[in-house]
């Protein structure tokens, strides 16, 4: 947390569990050429940091059917938990996304350097005709005809921008909340010259600090 400081225990640790959501999904990305991948991406709760331990280790988890102490799930938060998948797969993809996105920019400079030269063209053969008429009614049918050219050459450029759009489509097959243990205590720090007291979560498997919402005092 920067510009934070001295972080204080307020209150002794006590046993407590922290949250992860784990989504599977299969991506498809809509480009010139459609690629499909899978990706296992895990989320932490309710802060929605992404746990690539978690998600690299899952398979090697001890898995308690029956937790020693009843576990409170947290309340279901869709709007929240679908922001934070929707982060986190962005941040997955983003590799795949960059070659994607070099072909479809080449794709689309081609393109329209294309029309560019059709319509210039165009626009120079109307002017000069133009240029050479000397009725006053030719003018005007020709700058009318110039006005309709510029509007239908933006109509073309603009249809090959969407035409060369990414569209990212996840699929989720799988959504899994997990809960592992933690520890539980009351920190206070000061952040810009301000006093904060917020709950916090220790998370040993992760060797992390999740901070959760402010203490009102």
């Amino acid at each position: 947390m920067p510009g934070a400081a001295r972080w204080k225990m307020q209150s002794p640790f006590k046993a407590d569990w922290h949250f992860s959501l784990v989504v599977l999904a299969r991506c498809e990305i809509q480009a010139i050429d459609q690629h499909w991948s899978l990706h296992r991406v895990t989320v932490s709760l309710p802060d929605g940091d992404r746990d690539e331990s978690l998600s690299t280790h899952l398979d090697f988890c001890e898995w308690a059917g029956e937790p020693s102490e009843p576990i409170v799930w947290p309340k279901f938060q869709p709007a929240a938990w679908q922001q934070s998948l929707k982060t986190a797969l962005g941040e997955e993809l983003e590799s795949d996304l960059a070659s994607v996105r070099q072909r479809q920019e080449s794709y689309l400079r081609r393109e329209l350097e294309r029309i560019d030269n059709y319509f210039e063209s165009y626009e120079r053969e109307v002017a000069a005709r133009s240029n050479r008429q000397h009725r006053g009614q030719s003018k005007i049918d020709a700058r009318e005809r110039l006005a309709a050219t510029r509007t239908e050459h933006e109509r073309r450029r603009l249809d090959q921008v969407q035409r060369h759009e990414i569209r990212v489509i996840p699929h989720l097959d799988a959504l899994l909340l997990i809960a592992e243990p933690a520890w539980r205590t009351q920190v206070s720090f000061l952040q810009h010259n301000e006093p904060h007291t917020h709950d916090a979560l220790f998370v040993p498997r992760a060797r992390r600090w999740v901070m959760e919402d402010p203490v009102i005092t």
